[in-house]
């Protein structure tokens, strides 16, 4: 049995480019919101450990729609 889980976050959206690079260490993509850039390589270790799928659909301007697959 697999299970799901997806989030839709309304906000600035993400360029395909950025999504490519979303896992990248210390990555930014503005200098707006505080953070340091780990956040997603972190996720990504937890994923990966896991065995934990992970699919971003984004629109710019639009929001981003993230899904879990386990």
């Amino acid at each position: 049995m697999r299970y799901w889980y997806h989030q839709t976050l309304m906000f600035k959206g993400m360029s395909q480019e950025e999504i490519e690079n979303i896992y990248e260490k210390y990555r930014r993509f503005d200098n707006v919101q505080g953070g340091f850039g780990i956040g997603y390589s972190i996720i990504k270790s937890i994923t990966d450990e896991y065995n934990i799928d992970v699919n971003i659909e984004s629109e710019v301007n639009v929001g981003t729609k993230v899904t879990l697959k386990w």
